[in-house]
């Protein structure tokens, strides 16, 4: 009889300082699993993108047509750097999108899909020309196929 009132004695005053510590303590997390820290790749990178508007609209002639094309441009950069690079070599950059421009048949202005190939060449070209890896996207402001 006594070693059950030493249990149940054990168990009434587990009881009241589990409930006291909880009163005490409302706000303690320690009974709270913590959360999962990101992994490198759910992490968000944050990757600055600078954008270079080209002020005016190319207008120029179709490779091997009478037909002519219009457009402008956006060009999106990962680096800062370039960036100014690009500004300050707008000359480059001019005269290789015309050279693309003039070097795209009708044929191909007339594909679907002219926008996404335009875009992909651009981009491709212009790094080259540039002696930059940093254009992330190309964008047009406008196209007109006549």
């Amino acid at each position: 009889m006594k070693k059950i009132m030493i249990i149940v004695a054990t168990l009434i005053l587990t009881v009241v300082l589990t409930f006291v510590i909880l009163i005490a303590f409302p706000d303690t997390k320690a009974y709270e699993l913590p959360e999962p820290s990101p992994s490198p790749s759910e992490s968000p990178v944050e990757n600055k993108l600078y954008t270079y508007v080209l002020e005016d609209a190319f207008i120029t002639n179709m490779k091997n047509s009478n037909g002519f094309v219009q457009a402008s441009f956006m060009l999106e950069i990962t680096n800062e750097a370039d960036l100014l690079y690009i500004q300050e070599h707008n000359y480059i950059l001019t005269d290789t999108i015309i050279n693309v421009l003039r070097n795209t048949t009708e044929e191909e202005y007339l594909n679907d899909d002219i926008q996404q190939i335009l875009r992909e060449r651009l981009k491709e070209v212009l790094m080259t020309a540039l002696g930059i890896d940093s254009i992330q996207n190309v964008f047009f402001l406008e196209l007109v196929i006549q």
